[in-house]
């Protein structure tokens, strides 16, 4: 029994990661070229993975230092940093959609149910392997982030905030939730704020950002608007 379960980490990664190319492959298919589409997805696990890595080592460099082999051998020395991986991914999409002229908040918005997918696959592994009390939170997240993306996905256009329906919402918005989520869990269990905390923080102001930014609406009249709406709570509650 304990032999099939040090399998199961390895097997369930390869799915996540098949079902998470071929879930990008089938909404970007339409726009883009099907082989690039796969060839993105390999450059982009492989970016990820080197990002967060270094995140996890610059995190807790008193762990590591400049001994070479415990950046590398990752099965004896594990650890990797899911803001770092997300940092990592964004750059290289961006770097990836600039070079093939893709449009990068399409592609943004295409690979959100891809990581969910490969996020609640690696997570429900640790769960089955190696029982956390703060994996059932971490994969409730999951889930309910995944239920929204499907939702927003058909939906998101209706949204009357979002004026423009420009694409961009769908993973702006998951990124956000998702780290904040995060980021409370870590608060509500009393883990440290590491690097990787602060690194969530700035990727949620970051999405946060560009998500009111893609909304084009007019900051000057939403203050006013917020201003207004405050006066008025203030003289119904006098």
């Amino acid at each position: 029994m304990e032999i099939f379960l040090s399998f199961i980490p390895g097997i369930l990664t390869v799915v996540a990661f098949f079902l998470a190319s071929f879930i990008a492959w089938r909404i970007l298919k339409d726009d883009y070229n099907e082989e690039e589409i796969l060839s993105f997805v390999i450059w982009l696990l492989f970016f990820g993975l080197i990002f967060g890595r270094l995140a996890y080592i610059a995190g807790n460099f008193l762990d590591f230092r400049f001994t070479l082999s415990k950046w590398f051998l990752w099965t004896q020395y594990p650890g990797i940093s899911l803001p770092g991986v997300f940092i990592g991914a964004i750059f290289f999409s961006w770097y990836w959609t600039k070079k093939k002229n893709w449009n990068f908040w399409i592609v943004v918005d295409g690979l959100t149910p891809s990581w969910l997918t490969f996020l609640l696959i690696t997570n429900l592994s640790s769960f089955l392997t190696n029982f956390n009390q703060l994996l059932i939170p971490k994969l409730s997240l999951l889930i309910a982030t995944f239920l929204a993306v499907l939702f927003l996905f058909k939906n998101f256009r209706k949204i009357h905030w979002y004026k423009s329906g420009k694409p961009g919402f769908i993973g702006c918005s998951a990124i956000t939730f998702y780290c904040l989520g995060l980021a409370a869990l870590d608060f509500y269990y009393g883990i440290e704020v590491y690097l990787s905390t602060i690194l969530a923080f700035l990727i949620v102001l970051t999405a946060v950002f560009f998500l009111y930014r893609r909304s084009e609406r007019e900051i000057k009249k939403d203050i006013g608007d917020v201003g207004k709406f405050l006066c008025r709570a203030k003289l119904k509650f006098k």
